[in-house]
């Protein structure tokens, strides 16, 4: 038997047709590496951060060198929060700071470019406050 049922989008069909259009004009330069999971990051006000844009939130994560992997980041980071508002459930982050984003070399013979975890929240971190940190856990909370 086939799974048929989808997960609910909690992105408005105009916030996918301009990332969808971003990521395809943009050159369609971007990639991630398998999905593993080192940290569960929770976000604690989830609300704080539910009414902005795709684009919006993209542009405030600029500065990562990549324009694709900013969109990204926001996306996963929006869709958890509106999940979490609409249900009433812990809002897990976890994909946002456990991604390790890819895209094309500069040059001819150089590796591909990467963001890991840790220059993700090297660069996020500005975002949120750490409320209880352990090796395996992170709570934060945003202060946009």
């Amino acid at each position: 038997m086939t799974n048929t049922t989808k997960e609910k989008d909690y992105l408005t069909q105009e916030e996918r047709k301009a990332a969808g259009m971003h990521l395809y004009f943009g050159g369609r330069d971007y990639g991630w590496e398998k999905y593993v999971e080192k940290k569960h990051f929770v976000l604690t006000n989830p609300e704080a951060i539910k009414d902005f844009s795709v684009m919006s939130l993209a542009a405030d994560f600029r500065g990562t060198g990549h324009s694709e992997w900013e969109v990204l980041l926001a996306i996963w980071m929006l869709e958890a929060a509106r999940k979490a508002v609409e249900e009433n459930c812990e809002c897990d982050v976890s994909q946002v700071f456990n991604a390790h984003l890819l895209a094309s070399p500069k040059h001819d013979g150089e590796d591909y470019r990467r963001l890991t975890p840790e220059d993700i929240w090297n660069h996020l971190n500005r975002f949120f406050i750490v409320e209880e940190e352990s090796d395996t856990f992170c709570k934060i909370t945003a202060k946009m």
